[in-house]
């Protein structure tokens, strides 16, 4: 799931309708299950893709110091000169690996995992809250009725 899907569902599940209080009460429980695995599981894709996001560094520390094999660079479908040629100082091998298109796209995919996990964190409390909205709104239509 993206997050783009993430906040469509939320916009759905957020809304509390007029005059149907009781439902929305009755429906926080499904909905705090709901979204409780959702987190429960992407926090687990976070983990998984910051241990893939460190092996990946690893692997391109010694593919970019010049000690993987050529077997192994095969393997992963990389070119075998990774500079195209350059001399490159070694206190520069690391603005070259940052840059790498395979460490940018692990590290975006693990940025959004971490956006999603903290967005579904924050929908977690907003339902942990929905009964004090719930009575908010009913003392506030009290307040308006003059009761």
């Amino acid at each position: 799931m993206n997050y783009d899907e993430l906040f469509e569902m939320w916009e759905q599940d957020s809304v509390i309708e007029m005059n149907r209080y009781e439902d929305a009460s009755i429906n926080g429980a499904r909905l705090h299950a709901k979204y409780l695995r959702l987190y429960s599981e992407a926090k687990m894709v976070r983990k998984k893709l910051d241990a893939d996001f460190d092996v990946l560094v690893r692997d391109k520390k010694i593919y970019f110091d010049g000690k993987m094999s050529n077997e192994e660079i095969r393997e992963r479908g990389w070119k075998f000169d990774p500079f195209d040629g350059l001399k490159v100082l070694k206190s520069d091998v690391d603005k070259f690996m940052k840059a790498d298109p395979d460490v940018v796209k692990a590290e975006l995919a693990y940025e959004e995992a971490k956006i999603i996990e903290e967005a579904l964190k924050e929908m977690m409390d907003a339902l942990k809250w929905r009964y004090q909205t719930i009575r908010n709104i009913l003392e506030w239509r009290k307040f308006e009725a003059g009761v």
